[in-house]
């Protein structure tokens, strides 16, 4: 095993905060009322924050912020305040989602480690690499990377890397889902996520109008790495971090003392299997992606919240009453789940346990006991025990005050000299030491003389303190009086003073205030000089799959960007025919690849032929490692593509320094939101306009389930995400050397009727997105070509009909005019 690994929890309020400390975290992440990627939680205001590090910093627990949500440019000031916040709070990193809030940190508050959040997407050697040179401090991986592409990735680079041990999952690449931002407009990517996921879907053909799959389909059990958390630990990874800022006390309790006790002992043990199961579980745990993608265990089918574990079956009931045969213990207080056979249940708190008629607290594993209930449950029905009240009892008490548990060792000299102030040494575990004196001069006893025991005895009673007395020596004159209170008053006294010592000596040290130059910062070198509208109309850009195009289609647009699907059926020579073909219509001509790139596909990228890499007139990338891969081979004309989720013109201001060209701005903004962006003279920009977007990237395939081999999948266009409204989301591959799913939208984005205000945007770009080549694109093609060089004019009524015909299919505006929350 490598150097021991940081333990790090979570905190919603201040009592999981407490939780976490008492039960031994060695760091906590916790976020404010703003700026956090799970604004529903609790949260910390400034006065809860500053409370929070002090009492971490106390038991030197570090503490990050969760400053891990998509900033927008109006939000600057705002956020460069809350920053300035937590540089006096002396907080010890802040996690980043925002690539543009690199720039502000690093140049207002370089001092202050900043971790790149999950939601960056780092899922590669390469991004990490492109991190490690912007001098961030660490990388918290992408939770679809394996055991064995960590091992890689920490093998060649330097910066430390976190990954998550515990908790729920997402089944989307994190950062990379949209779903509950285009559908009910609460965006993940802002912290207000509405976890579509976990609601129930079927997986429809209807080429053949069947049903492959139904119910939860896009609802991951909860990761548990307690069975291999040494293979993480052997792999090189620094921080082992627990998710669940929106889980109660008591679960941040179990599971941080949980792994607490593997860490330390390296003895897992059953029964603290048994604790994680009972706190909170969906269906049994997954061991995620650490060894690569089981379809077949990873989803929560039945149902998508906590199950609890099994405690037997209904075996008779009654109106009122039912009959169950344990098969573990029950206790009054329990929460139980009745599973009813028609997929409802029916939970309760147990109040009274009858067994043979005689009333009971608890009973045994094979017992059968009689419970009363509310409704009638019929025979056969399984029960589950969703809360213990001994577990809850037994680890409230672990936090019943925010010392219980955890205690610092000191050793205690004191002096009590006749005629002298009283004194007290304290060095706790950590070499920290504090004198104080006392108030009184020590007398002479008349009576009842202050015995040695007497004294050790009152400077040991800590209490209710975050120290314990390990060795206390006294040293006093025979005959001397001290009053209990006085020895109570100079303990108290030096244990203040020891706490402030250790939050002061644990805090962040050798910070150089930089304060002074946020106005020159916002006001003259970062602060991008406002350009005037350009005099050019936007071009219009096609993404599409294919490219073998009509001619009509060519002459509706500007230039052509080639997402392939497939990559692994790519061929070179055609390729570059239909290239070469472009270009003499006077066509730009750019190649996409995909959003994730793992390391299999790196290796794949690298061994494709030399022409793919030269015929193109651009290239697009979708994340920090694509843009290195691409310039380690020596192309340079990058775009970045809307996968970057650009909100402000700092992330823009990071993509040029990167060597970035031009970039397609967020989805998720609106048009005077955009135009915030656009007006700085940063880089080019692209906007899209119409098209099915992806609403979710997934390592998970929703068609393992039957354990094929994927050279054996047979899912082409025809097959949707069908949710409980009937509504059908498209299906795609994303085919490289390893398979994504990628969900598109129910309904296309359409713009086409408002062209004439998104126009006004002075973007270089604007994009029609036929990856899914959804329709008539000929007809598509031709009404926005129309728009575009008649803007501002009445059109015809062909164009209307085409306008009328395409609404009346159903669509959305995107977010062009309702924004996100």
């Amino acid at each position: 095993m490598t150097e021991k690994a940081e333990l790090l929890a979570p905190a919603g309020d201040f009592d999981s905060l407490v939780a976490a400390v008492q039960n031994g975290a060695d760091a906590v992440y916790f976020g404010g009322n703003m700026f956090n990627a799970r604004r529903q939680a609790q949260n910390f205001d400034y006065n809860d924050m500053e409370r929070a590090v002090k009492y971490a910093h106390l038991y030197n627990v570090k503490v990050y912020i969760t400053f891990n949500i998509l900033i927008k440019e109006r939000e600057i000031a705002t956020a460069i305040e809350f920053l300035h916040i937590l540089d006096d709070l002396k907080v010890d990193g802040i996690i980043v989602q925002d690539i543009g809030l690199i720039v502000l940190i690093k140049e207002l508050f370089p001092h202050i480690p900043i971790h790149a959040s999950t939601q960056m997407t780092i899922h590669n050697l390469e991004g990490v690499l492109a991190l490690q040179d912007m001098g961030i401090s660490r990388v918290i991986l992408a939770r679809e990377v394996t055991l064995d592409e960590i091992e890689y990735i920490k093998s060649n680079s330097q910066v430390d890397l976190e990954v998550f041990i515990h908790g729920a999952l997402c089944v989307s690449y994190s950062g990379q889902c949209l779903m509950s931002s285009m559908i009910g407009g609460r965006s993940g990517n802002r912290g207000m996520c509405a976890q579509p996921c976990r609601l129930p879907y079927e997986v429809v053909d209807i080429n053949d109008n069947t049903i492959r799959s139904k119910n939860y389909l896009l609802s991951p059990k909860d990761l548990c790495t307690y069975d291999f958390l040494y293979d993480i630990i052997d792999a090189g990874i620094s921080s082992l971090k627990i998710e669940g800022r929106m889980k109660r006390p008591e679960y941040v309790a179990v599971i941080t003392k949980v792994y607490r006790q593997l860490i330390d002992t390296a003895i897992p043990l059953s029964r603290h299997r048994q604790d994680l199961l009972q706190i909170f579980n969906r269906g049994g745990f997954t061991s995620g992606y650490y060894f690569g993608t089981k379809n077949c265990d990873m989803m929560c089918h039945e149902k998508p919240n906590n199950w609890g574990v099994f405690m037997g079956t209904v075996i008779s009931s009654s109106r009122d009453s039912v009959t169950i045969k344990l098969e573990r213990t029950l206790s009054v207080g329990d929460g139980i789940e009745f599973w009813i056979h028609n997929g409802d249940s029916f939970g309760q708190t147990v109040d009274k346990i009858y067994i043979d008629r005689n009333l009971k607290n608890r009973a045994q594993s094979g017992q059968t006991i009689s419970l009363g209930t509310s409704r009638y449950i019929a025979p056969g029905t399984k029960v589950y025990k969703t809360s213990s009240i001994d577990q809850l009892e037994a680890v409230r008490k672990t936090f019943r005050t925010p010392y219980a548990s955890r205690k610092i060792g000191v050793d205690m000299l004191a002096y009590f000299k006749i005629g002298t102030y009283p004194h007290l040494t304290i060095v706790d575990e950590d070499g920290i030491k504090v004198d104080v004196k006392g108030d009184e001069l020590v007398e002479r006893a008349i009576n009842s003389p202050l015995s040695l025991q007497e004294a050790k005895t009152q400077l040991a009673r800590l209490g209710d303190t975050p120290f314990l007395a390990h060795n206390i020596k006294v040293q006093l004159d025979d005959n001397v009086f001290m009053a209990k209170s006085e020895l109570n008053r100079l303990r108290r006294k030096a244990i203040d003073k020891l706490i402030k010592k250790r939050i002061e000596f644990f805090e962040m040290v050798d910070k150089k205030k930089v304060k002074d130059r946020k106005i020159n910062l916002i006001g003259e070198q970062y602060e991008p000089n406002i350009k005037s509208k350009l005099s050019t109309k936007p071009k219009l850009m096609l993404y599409t799959s294919e490219l073998n195009l009509d001619k009509d289609v060519i002459d509706n647009i500007d230039g052509i960007c080639f997402c392939p699907t497939d990559w692994t059926n790519i061929h070179t020579k055609d390729i570059v025919l239909q290239v070469e073909r472009y270009k003499k219509y006077n066509k730009v001509v750019r190649i996409a690849l995909p959003r994730v790139i793992r390391k299999g596909d790196v290796d794949f990228i690298r061994s494709l032929d030399f022409d793919i890499w030269h015929i193109f007139d651009e290239y697009q990338g979708g994340n920090i490692g694509t843009i290195r891969l691409l310039q380690d081979m020596g192309i340079d004309n990058i775009v970045g593509d809307f996968s970057f989720n650009i909100t402000n013109s700092y992330t823009l201001q990071m993509l040029r320094e990167l060597g970035l060209q031009s970039a397609i701005l967020s989805p998720e903004l609106t048009i005077d939101e955009l135009n915030d962006i656009i007006r700085r003279n940063i880089l080019d920009c692209e906007v899209i306009v119409h098209g099915r977007l992806p609403l979710m990237l997934m390592e998970f395939c929703p068609f393992g389930r039957n354990g094929k081999s994927c050279n054996m999948c047979t899912i082409d266009r025809g097959v949707f995400l069908k949710d409980r409204m009937g509504i059908h989301f498209p299906i795609i591959k994303i085919k490289m050397a390893r398979c994504y799913s990628q969900i598109l939208n129910s309904v296309i984005l359409f713009t086409a009727h408002e062209l004439d205000e998104i126009a006004k945007l002075d973007v270089k770009y604007i994009g029609i997105y036929d990856v899914y080549n959804d329709g008539d694109l000929e007809m598509i093609t031709k009404l926005y070509r129309y728009k575009l060089d008649n803007l501002g004019k009445p059109h015809p009524q062909y164009i209307e009909d085409i306008i009328q015909n395409i609404i009346s299919r159903g669509y959305t505006k995107g977010h062009f005019f309702r924004g996100v929350s």
